[in-house]
């Protein structure tokens, strides 16, 4: 399988890190810190393959990185088995907005399910409130034939549900080096060229870029970036408009929304 590549340079005269970014796709039990993993590990007494911060993450890549669903989840044993206490999670918490901050992340929508947090006797409210009070230090930004229904654009055909979701902009949360991990895009070929995220975007589809679970796939939303520019030669206009239509998605108020989307703007202006 290639793995992508996260240290190449990319043609732009410009630090791809320092771009304001909008993560909408991001697991909090994705996003661990090997060394954390370790630590909380021996407080609880649970047993990982490994001791050493570099071999841990390693692991954790390697594992991810089989090309199955399954063995990528099985990963996942042994980050919630260290988030079980009101400490382990605050940590966890504190540094995943830590993390994404270093990025260029100015907003980020962090998913978990509370429920796997309960196997030392914490309370679904103990667990959210642990979690709350960690991200509370986020960054802020100062009927007819179906036939009749076809699209055809050039090469491309797309049914009637494909139609309706690129004609109403949902979007499309897009992981693409965790897609490749776990064999998600194998019916269009092996490598993040193959990925059909450049073809959706050259449609018209509502695109949105992501990473899944940092941990596992070896990868910041800068390296995600720097992906797309390698493997499709995408540009500053590019990155702007994936960027634009995350913050355009976000589970944000109105005013929010707009002051978001002008502070992004703003900042690719002064690139220009």
């Amino acid at each position: 399988m290639t793995e992508p590549i996260v240290d190449a340079a990319p043609a732009l005269d410009f630090d791809l890190k320092s771009l304001p970014k909008v993560s909408l796709h991001d697991h909090l039990d994705g996003g661990l810190r090997p060394a954390t993993i370790i630590d909380l590990a021996e407080a609880v007494g649970h047993t990982l393959p490994s001791t050493d911060p570099t071999a841990l993450g390693e692991w954790f890549r390697e594992s991810a990185n089989s090309g199955s669903l399954v063995r990528y989840l099985e990963t996942f044993d042994h980050t919630i088995a260290v988030m079980q206490t009101k400490e382990g999670l605050f940590r966890v918490g504190k540094e995943f907005v830590e993390d994404l901050a270093d990025d260029g992340v100015v907003y980020g929508e962090v998913r978990w399910a509370p429920e796997q947090h309960l196997q030392k006797g914490l309370t679904l409210d103990e667990v959210v409130e642990a979690v709350r009070i960690a991200e509370d230090i986020m960054v802020e930004f100062d009927s007819d034939d179906a036939d009749e229904d076809e699209d055809n654009i050039g090469l491309v055909t797309l049914g009637n549900l494909a139609s309706w979701v690129r004609d109403r902009g949902i979007p499309l949360e897009i992981c693409p080096s965790s897609n490749l991990q776990t064999g998600a895009i194998a019916g269009f070929g092996e490598g993040i060229e193959s990925h059909p995220l450049d073809m959706l975007y050259q449609l018209g589809f509502n695109v949105t870029i992501n990473t899944d679970n940092r941990l596992m796939s070896g990868v910041t939303l800068t390296d995600e970036f720097e992906l797309l520019v390698d493997t499709f030669d995408y540009d500053l206009d590019d990155l702007l408009e994936l960027t634009l239509n995350a913050a355009e998605a976000a589970f944000l108020p109105l005013e929010e929304k707009e002051a978001l989307v002008e502070y992004i703007n703003e900042a690719y202006a002064d690139l220009g």
